[in-house]
C-alpha cells in the first residue's frame, strides 16, 4: 500500500560508519531501495581501517543521492555532528551501519508526521540477533498524537534513540550531539529535540531492526564508559523537568529502570566491578520514589528492594539462577 503519491519532500538520512564493512552493504541497500525515493544519503565515514571507506565512494559512484564524507575518527556523535551539516532534506533520519529498516520505513513516518502535523514521528523497533531476523508484516497504521507534557519515558510507546524516528529539519538548526557521551548521546539528543516540540507521533508498528551485537559499544562487557548512559539521563531529567512533572517523574524512573537492568548485566559477568554495582545501587536510591510511582510491576518493585536491602543475597540468587 502507497501512503504519499507525492514525492517532492526531500529526507536526509545520516548513517556513521565505523569498520562494518560486512554488513554495510546490506544497510545501504535498505535504504536506496525504500518505497519513498526523494531521500539524500550521507555516509560519514569516521576513519575506518577496513574497507568501508570504498564501499562508501563505490555507492556514491552510482547513485546521485549518496554523500560521503571521509574524517578522522571521532566516535559516531562527531560523525552524526558532521552529517547534519550535509543535510539538503526538509526531514532527517538516523540509521546505524549495523542496522536495517523496513521498505518503507521513511514512506510511512513522512505520512505519520505529515498527516499528524507533529514534527518527530517514531515507530518501533524489532531487537533482534542475526538468525533471528525477519521483516514484519505492515498492518494498519495508527497514528498516535502525544502532546509533550504528558510524555513518559516508562510507557511502552516512548522513544529515547534516534533511530526508528524522523525529525523536521528545522527541529535540529541549532542541535549536536555531545561528543563527551559515548552511550546514551542519542537519547540525549532525541530529549533536546523532544523539548522543542509541542507533540509528537508514534506508531507501534515495528519498522526499524535493531541487531544486538555482543561487542557493540552498548552491548558488550560493561566497563565505566558506559556509564555516560546515566549522565545523559541526568542531562535530560534537568532538561525537561521545568516542562511538566510527567516528564520530571518518567525521566527519573527510567534512570532506575536502566540501573536495575545494567545491574544484572554486571552480575552476569565473570567478575563483577563492586564500584560499579555500588554505583548502580545508589542511582536506584536516589529515583526509587519516581519508580515506585509510575512502575505497576510487583515483581519489579521488590527487585528494586532486593538489590537495596540486602545486595549480597540477590547477587548470589541471581548468578546461581543465570548459571
Amino acid at each position: 500500500m502507497n501512503y504519499l503519491d507525492d514525492q517532492t519532500i526531500k529526507v536526509s538520512i545520516v548513517i556513521p560508519v565505523y569498520n562494518c564493512e560486512n554488513l554495510l552493504r546490506r544497510t545501504i541497500d535498505c535504504v536506496l531501495s525504500q518505497s519513498y525515493s526523494n531521500i539524500q544519503l550521507i555516509l560519514i565515514d569516521d576513519g575506518s581501517i577496513d574497507n568501508s571507506p570504498n564501499i562508501c565512494d563505490e555507492y556514491e559512484s552510482q547513485d546521485s543521492r549518496v554523500n560521503v564524507v571521509h574524517q578522522e575518527n571521532a566516535g559516531a556523535s562527531a560523525a552524526r555532528n558532521t552529517g547534519l551539516k550535509w543535510v539538503q532534506g526538509d526531514y532527517v533520519a538516523f540509521i546505524d551501519a549495523d542496522d536495517m529498516v523496513s521498505k518503507q520505513y521513511i514512506e510511512i513516518l513522512l505520512y505519520c508526521a505529515l498527516s499528524t502535523k507533529t514534527r518527530i514521528s517514531t515507530c518501533e523497533a524489532f531487537y533482534c540477533r542475526e538468525k533471528e531476523y525477519k521483516q514484519y508484516p505492515i498492518e494498519t497504521l495508527r497514528p498516535r498524537v502525544i502532546k509533550v507534557p504528558d510524555y513518559n519515558f516508562m510507557e511502552a510507546w516512548s522513544h529515547a534513540t534516534v533511530w526508528g524516528a524522523l525529525f523536521k529539519k528545522n527541529l535540529l538548526t541549532d542541535l549536536m550531539f555531545d561528543t563527551e557521551i559515548s552511550v546514551g548521546e542519542d537519547s540525549l539528543f532525541f530529549a533536546n529535540a523532544l523539548a522543542q516540540c509541542d507533540s509528537v507521533s508514534y506508531i507501534s508498528n515495528k519498522l526499524y531492526y535493531y541487531f544486538i551485537y555482543d561487542q557493540s559499544v552498548s552491548h558488550g562487557i560493561y566497563n565505566e564508559k558506559r556509564l555516560s548512559e546515566f549522565t545523559a539521563w541526568q542531562k535530560i531529567n534537568t532538561l525537561v523537568a521545568p516542562i511538566s512533572e510527567t516528564l520530571d517523574e518518567s525521566s527519573k524512573a527510567r534512570m532506575v529502570r536502566h540501573a536495575i537492568e545494567r545491574y544484572k548485566e554486571v552480575l552476569r559477568q565473570d567478575v563483577p566491578n563492586e564500584d560499579i554495582l555500588i554505583f548502580f545501587r545508589n542511582m536506584i536510591l536516589k529515583n526509587k520514589d519516581s519508580y515506585l510511582k509510575l512502575n505497576s510491576s510487583q515483581k519489579a518493585k521488590i527487585e528494586m528492594y532486593l538489590i537495596l536491602k540486602t545486595p549480597k543475597m540477590y547477587k548470589i540468587a541471581y548468578r546461581k539462577h543465570k548459571s
